[in-house]
């Protein structure tokens, strides 16, 4: 998982999610989406404001000798939970917080 935040002129958060196709097929790769942006809904109160946030799932597809052989795959972005990702997400947040990267918004 990645977070990008970039300043926005609308005073409130806003939230974008992109998941790879390596993260699993169709239903796989909704389910994540869906996930983050519940996270996101749950604790919109908490992310400071005026930012935009896009939130990428991506998966390491490791070097293979056969063309198209992704037998060996990480399944990791197919079994996270909304513990999970709840967990990571307001952890990278407050990373960019400490950096010095987020500022809290004085607008209400």
């Amino acid at each position: 998982m990645r977070l990008y935040a970039a300043p926005n002129q609308t005073g409130q958060p806003r939230f974008g999610v992109s998941v790879g196709s390596a993260c699993g097929d169709a239903v796989q790769r909704n389910r994540l989406k869906r996930l983050g942006r519940e996270v996101f809904r749950l604790h919109q109160h908490e992310i400071p404001a005026g930012y935009d946030y896009i939130l990428i799932f991506t998966q390491k597809v490791p070097k293979t000798n056969t063309k198209g052989d992704l037998s060996n795959v990480n399944d990791e972005a197919r079994s996270l939970q909304y513990q999970d990702i709840e967990n990571r997400l307001l952890g990278m947040i407050e990373i960019l917080r400490q950096k010095g990267r987020l500022q809290e918004s004085e607008h209400v």
